[in-house]
């Protein structure tokens, strides 16, 4: 009622409290009740998400993801091999990607049946149950379905300064903070997400206000580790952080936990567009050639990890 919009548009699991405020106009005696247009909700892409989730990034794609981060969301996605039933990346063809194009094209080696274009859903269900069209070529089809129609709002945003300036805002440490659930102390804020997003969580830039001191907090949700049985790689590297003290490798300064998220306080050791996943998919091919700097720079960063973990043992 405070947005005063005419139309609202949520999941089905919303419609409740939908249904309570068109009845609250008529306590207030408000005749323009606003139409609700309730949609299919999506699942999350990772295994036993029922539905997407603010507080996990991986388990959706967002409107403002970058074309590297939408491949690396759907390669990780739950996908398994001829089951239809409760597959994200199925839900997305079937509610997003044959709304969008009324088709849905795979490129495929010839020695896998070559490139095919699905005109129904119905008719990919059969080849998917069949095994003759595997998730590792569904994904990459997905991915770049879904970023052909990103790209125009990711192009918005980019050239609208308006539109540029609310995705900032929306990005902005309190509205980020509200959403997380996060009481975090009045001396730090929340700026912005690094680049990309782990499979255990996400990573956020935040401020000591005042100082613009900068350092990097790993949020990640208790729920979401424990339905896929990620607690215990959480916990291994929260005590591998502990012990690590190198001037290439993150530092843990400190980590707390909630009822709803574990946060590892990494400093200032992090830095912005360090995701290797997101750096190899914008190669070509989505490879590290031998002679790309990037590529000695990441080999020499594992081989220092590797020559510091084996020397505290």
């Amino acid at each position: 009622m405070r947005s005063e919009a005419d139309i609202c548009q949520l999941g089905m699991d919303q419609r409740k409290v939908n249904v309570l405020a068109r009845e609250y106009c008529d306590d207030i005696k408000r005749k323009n009740k606003p139409i609700i247009l309730s949609h299919h909700m999506l699942p999350g892409l990772q295994q036993g998400q029922e539905k997407m989730s603010k507080s996990d990034p991986s388990s959706s794609i967002y409107m403002e993801d970058e074309e590297a981060e939408v491949n690396v969301k759907i390669k990780k996605a739950y996908c398994p091999p001829n089951i239809v039933n409760g597959n994200p990346c199925l839900e997305y063809v079937k509610f997003i990607i044959f709304p969008s194009f009324g088709k849905f094209e795979v490129e495929r080696r010839e020695d896998n049946g070559g490139n095919k274009t699905f005109t129904s859903f119905e008719e990919l269900v059969v080849d998917y149950e069949e095994e003759k069209l595997h998730p590792a070529d569904l994904k990459p089809a997905l991915s770049k379905a879904l970023n052909k129609i990103l790209q125009p709002v990711r192009d918005h945003f980019k050239n609208d300064p308006k539109a540029k300036d609310l995705l900032k805002k929306v990005k902005s440490s309190y509205l980020i903070s509200s959403f997380l659930g996060l009481q975090m102390p009045s001396s730090a804020r929340l700026q912005a997400p690094f680049d990309g997003s782990g499979d255990l969580g996400t990573v956020y830039l935040a401020e000591l206000t005042g100082t613009n001191c900068l350092f990097a907090v790993k949020i990640m949700d208790n729920e979401s580790l424990g339905s896929r049985k990620k607690m215990p790689r959480a916990l291994t590297e929260r005590d591998i952080l502990q012990v690590l003290d190198h001037p290439f490798l993150p530092t843990l300064f400190a980590y707390f936990t909630t009822n709803k998220f574990s946060i590892l306080d990494l400093g200032h050791g992090v830095l912005p567009r360090g995701d290797l996943h997101i750096l190899r998919q914008q190669q070509p091919r989505s490879i590290f050639t031998e002679q790309a700097a990037s590529s000695r720079f990441y080999v020499a960063e594992v081989l220092l990890a590797l020559e510091t973990y084996t020397c505290l043992e």
